[in-house]
């Protein structure tokens, strides 16, 4: 009887390990950040797009404004100048950066269509006066 109950509670402790690990393992996503605006280092490992702007607003004064969802994770370490990491970190999203003495806003407009699912072809190019265009315009500006 002892033996059996033994074995109940194994497997018991087997089954909430099973149940838990994919709660776990999607708790673990993680954000570093450290530097300064013009050189910013941040190291994620499967973070959520949201909780890396969320730790550059607490880092830096930094103001975010988001109207749409952001589903997205990343994975790696970013190094460069604050627009520069922000550009790696919001690949493709079409946004505003404006920098205004210390503080920097981030205005994300929209993700970026991709043409191989619509089966469109990119109309984004030199010249044609799209978010992106603004976007590289307004960080020349900033930096």
């Amino acid at each position: 009887m002892i033996r059996s109950n033994c074995l109940s509670a194994t497997w018991l402790a087997v089954a909430c390990i099973l149940i838990a690990a994919p709660i776990l393992s999607s708790a673990s996503a993680e954000v570093g950040v450290q530097g300064t605006v013009t050189a910013v280092q941040v190291s994620a490992s499967e973070a959520p797009i949201a909780e890396v702007l969320s730790a550059l607003e607490k880092d830096f004064d930094v103001r975010c404004r988001v109207s749409i969802s952001l589903d997205g994770t990343i994975s790696g370490t970013y190094q460069g100048s604050l627009a520069q990491v922000l550009s790696r970190v919001l690949q493709g999203y079409d946004y505003i950066l404006k920098k205004e003495a210390e503080r920097v806003e981030l205005v994300i407009v929209r993700r970026r269509p991709n043409p191989a699912e619509s089966g469109q072809p990119s109309k984004s190019g030199p010249g044609t006066n799209t978010t992106s265009d603004w976007k590289r315009m307004t960080e020349r500006v900033g930096q």
